[in-house]
């Protein structure tokens, strides 16, 4: 390969070696690698450490943060009031559950009443439902219907209201147990899990891979070894390009990168990789500051609608 193909340092391996040309972005590990110093392997260790650093706050992120709502629930139901409201209307609620093809698998009636509230020192407030905070359901109509009818229209009976929403009131108040905040808690685990999985794949793939990439990655060349036909969502099929590679520090192990275009088996195409971590790696030479800055932007923006959102569930009465 000319010096103009290879930008950069050109450094080769010595002797008679199979291996292709590498480009160093920064020397230092290139002579590392190469048996000249032992600073290689303090350096690679270090990159894991702060690899793992950055895995341990996702985790500690994901835990700490499925406790807000179970904490906020129980500070809210803790200020519920008992006060009187009138029932306004009544009837039985029928959910249907499916699976998947669109059969029923379950059926689940709910007793559902509506009632004005009469909060003490306040304004009168509309309320539905019947009790709460986890909703009791019916495996029949029957059963329901016997609770509704337990009830008058025009009938003034005992409520639990929230003094700062009297709108969230319930006639049957069990209160904020244990059980229900663990129920909340794992359900808020999963949200936070499924959020905080993704926002590290778009940081490590999208961001800080290119970042190191650009910092110090080395181009070398790989071979276009096969291809493959996909599907897309849509269905669709289309073929990409495998390209096989070998990391000068991994000189008996070959990895592959897929490529979204046809490219003749056989030919050489330049790649770049991370000394430090070849699983980092993509096809062409260095990326530059603007191939990441997409994937900055929409994780930036992704933390500020989940914080919204949060806020959100944290002010709601």
């Amino acid at each position: 390969m000319s010096q103009q193909y290879w930008p950069g340092p050109q450094p080769y391996p010595s002797g008679n070696s199979p291996l292709p040309p590498y480009a160093y972005r920064d020397l230092s590990l290139y002579y590392s690698a190469n048996g000249s110093d032992y600073t290689y392997g303090g350096k690679q260790r270090q990159f894991r450490r702060q690899r793992f650093f950055i895995q341990i706050c996702f985790f500690l992120f994901t835990i700490g943060g499925a406790l807000i709502l179970p904490f906020h629930s129980s500070a809210v139901y803790s200020t519920y009031q008992q006060g009187t409201c009138t029932i306004t209307d009544k009837q039985v609620d029928k959910h249907v559950s499916k699976d998947k093809h669109g059969h029923i698998t379950d059926i689940t009636y709910y007793p559902q009443l509506s009632y004005t509230v009469h909060p003490a020192g306040g304004e009168q407030a509309s309320a539905s439902g019947f009790d709460g905070p986890q909703q009791t359901g019916y495996s029949s109509s029957s059963e329901a219907r016997e609770v509704v009818d337990r009830y008058q229209i025009g009938e003034t009976t005992t409520c639990w209201y929230n003094p700062t929403g009297p709108e969230k009131a319930f006639l049957v108040f069990y209160g904020y147990s244990m059980s229900d905040a663990i129920s909340t808690y794992i359900l808020c685990l999963a949200c936070f899990s499924a959020f905080a999985i993704t926002v590290y794949l778009l940081l490590d793939w999208t961001v800080w891979r290119l970042y190191a990439l650009g910092k110090r990655g080395v181009v070398t060349q790989g071979t276009v070894v096969r291809h493959e036909e996909r599907r897309s969502k849509g269905g669709s099929r289309y073929t990409v390009s495998i390209v096989s590679f070998c990391a000068f520090e991994e000189p008996n192990r070959a990895r592959e990168i897929k490529v979204d275009q046809v490219i003749q088996p056989g030919t050489q195409v330049p790649v770049c990789y991370d000394p430090l971590y070849p699983r980092y790696r993509r096809y062409g030479q260095w990326p530059d500051g603007a191939n990441y800055l997409t994937g900055l932007f929409v994780i930036v923006l992704l933390l500020v609608i989940a914080s919204f959102v949060m806020l959100g569930l944290w002010l709601t009465p």
